[in-house]
């Protein structure tokens, strides 16, 4: 059985195989799309759907395939220059599926592109995809999201309902005939699994028709992959980094987040996998359009309120000044964090940080330069967490 790790796009090479997968999206849904200027859209994905207000999602087989199926899978060479981390990750060098969010107004936004290819479908891949995207949508602020989909496509309507959606009127100008609007309040709905969602994903859900329009966006090459659930193998104990001595010092960079409170327990897909938290969790988005969960008590002993804010309201906090201790990953791993013991995966590149006895993490190379600066070594402090 393949197993697939879901993560943002960011690299050249990565937004190149997300355009492929747009285009045979757009072939298989058999409609014109130039009301969409689509023609022009695999051009500037980056720009459509780059942090920090979307998010563009690919699937990629970390395991064989059924090779009864396998000539359905596009067949590479390898991965283009500069791209040795996929193989080095165990990753297929092609994609095998696709998901978007963009924004359409301050909190509201749409889901865009859901595909997957014939070789991944009946793996609950769809279902996964749709389920992270939600959550990264709702994560990133948004109040609703909206998709639209055509009349015969009625395994992806089953699988949106599963999730919540529900039918609402046009939200922009479609000239297609027979087309379905959806809408999901994100502030009141928890994406759903279970028996509605697996009769969805194995009927193959075709994907979701969408408007194209630019959504202002940073670079996203600095955002890291983005794993689904999936099994791994049994992590081994972290090793204590104050005490390690290839670990370093580094201090937090100042910055002022985004947060909000959560209402009731929940999941929070994270750039390195999903953490459960509890009611009242922190859900902190990064400068990057990250997101991640933390419990309230470290939550607030690492942030502090701005502007007058009331600790424990939505708003913007202020990261507190303080020391971690951080090691490069040289092999891939797993690390339990949160308060059920869920896995962060880490990829050679990755910095495993313990930020006290304990309490781990994960961060991808690009968001540790921007938020941590490195400084002596662990040992060099009498290996006392700051």
């Amino acid at each position: 059985m393949p197993t697939y790790e879901i993560r943002a796009a960011t690299t050249e090479s990565e937004l190149a195989a997300a355009a492929d997968l747009f285009r045979e999206y757009a072939d298989r849904l058999g409609v014109d799309l130039a009301f969409q200027d689509f023609e022009a859209e695999p051009q500037v994905l980056a720009q459509m759907y780059g942090a920090p207000e979307g998010l563009l999602l690919l699937a990629w087989p970390t395991a064989p395939a059924d090779p009864m199926r396998a000539d359905s899978l596009p067949v590479a060479a390898g991965p283009p220059a500069g791209d040795a981390g996929t193989q080095e990750s165990g990753l297929a060098a092609v994609p095998v599926g696709c998901v978007a969010v963009r924004r359409l107004a301050p909190d509201e936004c749409e889901m865009k592109r859901l595909y997957v290819r014939d070789a991944a479908r009946g793996s609950g891949l769809g279902s996964a995809l749709a389920r992270a995207i939600v959550e990264a949508a709702r994560a990133l602020g948004y109040r609703r999201m909206r998709l639209d989909t055509l009349g015969s496509m009625a395994a992806a309507r089953v699988l949106y309902a599963s999730l919540g959606f529900v039918e609402t009127g046009p939200y922009y100008d479609n000239p297609l005939p027979d087309v379905h609007y959806l809408m999901l309040d994100l502030a009141a709905a928890t994406a759903a699994t279970g028996a509605a969602a697996a009769t969805a994903e194995a009927a193959a859900p075709a994907p979701a028709l969408g408007v194209r329009a630019h959504a202002p966006g940073s670079d996203a090459s600095a955002m890291a992959h983005l794993p689904s659930a999936q099994a791994a193998p049994g992590p081994a104990r972290p090793p204590d980094l104050a005490r390690d001595p290839a670990a370093r010092r580094a201090s937090r960079r100042p910055a002022t987040l985004q947060v909000r409170f959560a209402a009731t327990p929940g999941v929070v897909q994270t750039l390195e996998g999903p953490v459960r938290h509890r009611s009242g969790a922190a859900l902190v988005c990064g400068l990057h359009g990250e997101c991640w969960p933390v419990e309230r008590e470290p939550f607030d002993r690492r942030y502090e309120p701005v502007d007058g804010l009331t600790a424990g309201c939505d708003g913007l906090y202020r990261r507190r000044p303080g020391v971690v201790f951080a090691r490069r990953v040289e092999e891939a791993l797993a690390v339990p964090v949160g308060a059920e013991g869920d896995l962060l995966h880490g990829r050679p590149g990755d910095w495993l940080l313990q930020y006290a006895p304990g309490e781990y993490g994960i961060v991808a190379p690009g968001i540790f330069c921007d938020t941590y600066e490195l400084l002596g070594q662990a040992g060099s402090d009498g290996g006392q967490q700051p």
